[in-house]
């Protein structure tokens, strides 16, 4: 019932023209009328544009359940002990049926999102726990880490114990490429393994010339046809003086998987649109 209220007095902002200001209040208000032609449903977007300190959320005070999301904080805490030494890329670990390179298990849980490699090193080289610490360590709170992919296939409610909020997410992709927290070396390599425009999310509409590092998460649909998760964060560079760091959860949803991941494909167009540089 709260949804319905919230979608009719959106309606009425609109059509009394407060949103119709130029700005970030004009970007913001194509993204809710481009929400509107959907049932109402629980979408959270945080933006930061780096090099303009712009930020704008929307539906911030929602937990979403992460998905696989949750690898790219996971990412982060590997190369955390990289860095520190205590691990190589080029190390080989041992899992109960396989031997393979660190690098291998880093690049097929976050540019394949495998669900057993990303377990492996849940267990082999740093715990839900740990990565948890590691993410607050770091300043960002608002992202919470409990369950491996085994635990949530089991009981596949617990993804929703792997919540964060849209901005959480967002800063925590600040803190990872736009501060001093990891070495350059490190840097270049997430960028890497999260590189490419993917066709069916926030990458969809973007130009060839735009890179996009990212990481998408997508949850079951239920027996009463419910979704529980179409989710893609990221950093959009549209030139190398011109960063958007965007977010985009969705929760608990009626819409088929193409359509929520069009409607995040012309999400992130609009906010190209808008940062664009003009001619």
């Amino acid at each position: 019932m709260k949804k319905i209220i919230l979608f009719f007095s959106l309606v009425i902002l609109l059509s009394q023209g407060l949103f119709a200001q130029e700005g970030l209040l004009g970007m913001k208000k194509k993204i809710i009328l481009s929400l509107m032609k959907h049932p109402p449903m629980d979408v959270g977007i945080a933006i930061i544009h780096v090099e303009k300190k712009d930020t704008m959320l929307f539906n911030n005070n929602i937990k979403y359940p992460m998905q696989s999301v949750y690898k790219f904080p996971l990412a982060l805490a590997v190369m955390n002990k990289v860095e520190k030494g205590k691990y190589k890329l080029d190390d080989k670990i041992k899992s109960k049926d396989s031997i393979a390179l660190l690098s291998f298990l880093l690049e097929k849980t976050v540019k394949e999102s495998d669900n057993n490699t990303c377990d492996i090193l849940f267990n082999k080289i740093v715990s839900p726990k740990k990565v948890n610490a590691y993410v607050k360590s770091l300043g960002v709170k608002g992202i919470e880490i409990i369950n491996t992919e085994k635990q949530m296939h089991e009981n596949v409610d617990l993804a929703y114990d792997n919540y964060c909020y849209p901005l959480s997410m967002t800063e925590l992709l600040y803190k990872t490429f736009f501060t001093q927290s990891l070495n350059q070396e490190t840097k270049i390599y997430l960028k890497s393994i999260m590189n490419g425009k993917s066709p069916l999310r926030l990458g969809k509409y973007l130009p060839e010339n735009v890179n996009l590092w990212h990481k998408s998460g997508t949850g079951p649909r239920n027996p009463k046809g419910v979704v529980m998760a179409v989710n893609d964060v990221g950093v959009m560079e549209i030139d190398e003086n011109n960063h958007v760091i965007i977010s985009v959860f969705m929760k608990n949803i009626s819409l088929d998987y193409p359509v929520a991941e069009d409607l995040i494909g012309k999400i992130g167009q609009i906010v190209y649109d808008y940062y664009k540089p003009t001619k």
